[in-house]
């Protein structure tokens, strides 16, 4: 969730939702990808002409979910359940304004960097837990707690990075890349080339030049890597310890969301153990142990 993930058997999601009713997992799953729809719109786009076309197509197609005459798939299966809340538009415009300012203004700081993951993943989290209890009430971001937004925006940009690096976004902000003395195109040297799309063109990759495979690589990089992934186990333990997450997410309905915040903090103490480079491997929790940790977060 992002938050980020699918439903197919064995993923974290699936399990997360396995006590859940049918009509609040279809809202869930669809509320997932009217999210990903806005978090994503501008993953592609080059030109901030194009951009702002597509920023202005996607405030009208907002407003006319608000009014139920949707055009895009992912906003139609949603219309009915969002249908005349503008609190839900709201949120919606929260996680359009943030994808615009990462694709075209990136954050220099990394506390300006904190500051947009918390106000896209706050937003999503509102969307989200409206999806599981139908209360309009949990639409209010001002309900939702910032450590497990910081938490689920810290591990969507790690699961994420090879593609996000794929598509030319800088994923962290000037600051740390220089604390690490490490620049965007550092990082796509790691990506291997063999993973490129076979409609991209061979010499660059969404805006970031592919990098032979013997160019020699920047050694401080798996050390932002890691960085990168103490920061966000430290993320999800003070979310999972803090009282009043604690006390929002173990509401019967909303207990996915905090499944899946335990979930995804034993995966980060998989990474903070094995170290894994993250633009090159994928290491997940096995499915038993999604299983587990999920039945014994069940109720």
């Amino acid at each position: 969730m992002s938050l980020q993930g699918d439903l197919k058997d064995g993923s974290s999601l699936y399990y997360s939702l396995l006590w859940v009713n049918d009509q609040a997992r279809e809202r869930f799953v669809n509320r997932l990808t009217l999210i990903n729809a806005l978090a994503s719109t501008l993953d592609d786009v080059q030109e901030p002409q194009v951009a702002e076309k597509k920023i202005h197509w996607w405030h009208e197609e907002l407003q006319r979910m608000n009014d139920g005459q949707a055009r895009h798939p992912a906003a139609k299966s949603c219309q009915d359940d969002l249908n005349g809340l503008d609190k839900a538009q709201a949120v919606c415009l929260e996680i359009l304004s943030v994808a615009s300012s990462q694709r075209f203004s990136p954050a220099t700081t990394i506390e300006a960097h904190k500051l947009a993951t918390l106000q896209s993943y706050t937003a999503r989290l509102a969307l989200l837990a409206h999806a599981l209890s139908n209360d309009e009430a949990d639409l209010a971001t001002s309900t939702h707690t910032a450590e497990a937004a910081l938490a689920f925006g810290h591990y969507d940009q790690l699961s994420k990075l090879p593609t996000l690096v794929h598509r030319g976004l800088p994923v962290f902000s000037d600051e740390l890349y220089r604390q690490f003395k490490v620049q965007p195109n550092d990082m796509a040297a790691r990506i291997r080339v063999a993973t490129v799309e076979a409609d991209t063109d061979t010499s660059s990759l969404k805006g970031i030049p592919v990098i032979a495979e013997n160019t020699t690589e920047k050694p401080s990089v798996q050390p932002l890597i890691d960085h990168a992934i103490d920061v966000a186990r430290a993320a999800f333990d003070e979310a999972v310890q803090h009282p009043q997450t604690g006390k929002r997410y173990r509401e019967p309905a909303l207990r996915p969301l905090w499944r899946l915040l335990i979930l995804r903090q034993q995966q980060l103490k998989l990474w903070q153990k094995k170290r894994p480079d993250l633009l090159r491997e994928r290491l997940t929790l096995t499915p038993l142990v999604k299983l587990y940790y999920c039945w014994r977060n069940k109720c």
